[in-house]
């Protein structure tokens, strides 16, 4: 069996072992060095033999890219359910590979895709011709030195508090960005930061909300008759204010210890009792709020007539 042939059996049985002798020492794949193009397959590939929802009967399907390398041809690796683990581009000489990499614009030639996995990723930082600028090495310092602060404090304390979170989120927010997701480049310095933000942002932002939940809470707990009509405008408007609280939350709650977890992180939960109360009660009377919340409607159309006086056309 040629080199080529061996190469593509071992994506096929999802053996990085294998690619890692096959593959060429000091050849770059992807832009980065071979060993860490084997490095990232062989976490990949060790995900995908250990999900029990997938079968693993990959075979290579020839294609070619339709986009950015337009016309080079190359392999999807299909499953006989038609799910597609990586399609990847395979640059070759007469009895070698001299480039693979992943092709997110690829059509196979006699055999649909129903469904088409992310794959492998690479950061920035992996690419041998990575040269930090002075701003990434600034940015890596503040990423790392936000990650040590916050770490410090949840292993001196065991717990983080608001005291702590909402400046610290308010210090760091700009090194996370939803924009990021659609940028080409991205970087594994911003990666554990980003990670924390994700989950102590929308933690901070809700707590200025903490007046307005006890405001709805103490008008909650003064009605004398818990009925559709008496609450009905309540809900519409605690829910406008707190939307999705009516799916309540994913937190895991300990009220003898006062913390809640999320991300492995404990949380205050008395410092967001009002609002846990507000998520409590919204869940209970779901089926009475309706779909389309009227004064969410209200707004869309306000802003809707706004825009039609500033483009009338």
């Amino acid at each position: 069996m040629s080199k080529k042939k061996l190469i593509l059996k071992a994506f096929e049985e999802l053996d990085a072992e294998m690619l890692d002798v096959l593959l060429n020492d000091g050849q770059s794949y992807q832009d980065v060095h071979k060993e860490t193009f084997v490095a990232e397959l062989k976490s990949y590939f060790s995900d995908l033999r250990n999900d029990r929802d997938y079968k693993t009967d990959f075979k290579a399907v020839r294609g070619m890219c339709t986009n950015c390398n337009k016309g080079k041809k190359g392999y999807s690796f299909i499953n006989s359910d038609g799910e597609s683990f990586m399609s990847m581009v395979f640059e070759e000489s007469d009895d070698d590979y001299t480039d693979i990499y992943k092709c997110s614009s690829f059509k196979t030639f006699d055999r649909e895709i129903t469904e088409e996995w992310v794959g492998i990723h690479f950061y920035e930082e992996d690419k041998v011709d990575y040269r930090p600028t002075e701003v990434h090495i600034r940015e890596q310092k503040e990423c790392d030195r936000a990650v040590k602060e916050l770490e410090m404090e949840i292993k001196t304390e065991g717990i983080l508090s608001k005291n702590f979170y909402v400046s610290w989120v308010s210090t760091y927010r700009h090194l996370h960005s939803i924009g990021d997701i659609f940028t080409d480049k991205s970087y594994r310095y911003k990666n554990e930061v980003s990670g924390y933000l994700w989950i102590l942002e929308p933690l901070a932002e809700v707590l200025e909300k903490s007046d307005l939940a006890r405001e709805l809470l103490q008008e909650f707990i003064a009605f004398p008759l818990i009925t559709h009509e008496t609450i009905q405008d309540w809900l519409i408007r605690a829910d406008y204010h707190f939307p999705y609280y009516k799916f309540a939350t994913e937190y895991k709650a300990d009220y003898q210890q006062d913390l809640f977890i999320t991300g492995r992180i404990k949380i205050r939960l008395s410092e967001h009792w009002y609002l846990q109360n507000i998520a409590v009660i919204l869940n209970k009377y779901s089926n009475w709020i309706p779909d389309y919340n009227p004064l969410k409607e209200a707004e869309d159309f306000v802003a809707s007539e706004q825009d039609d006086d500033m483009f009338p056309f």
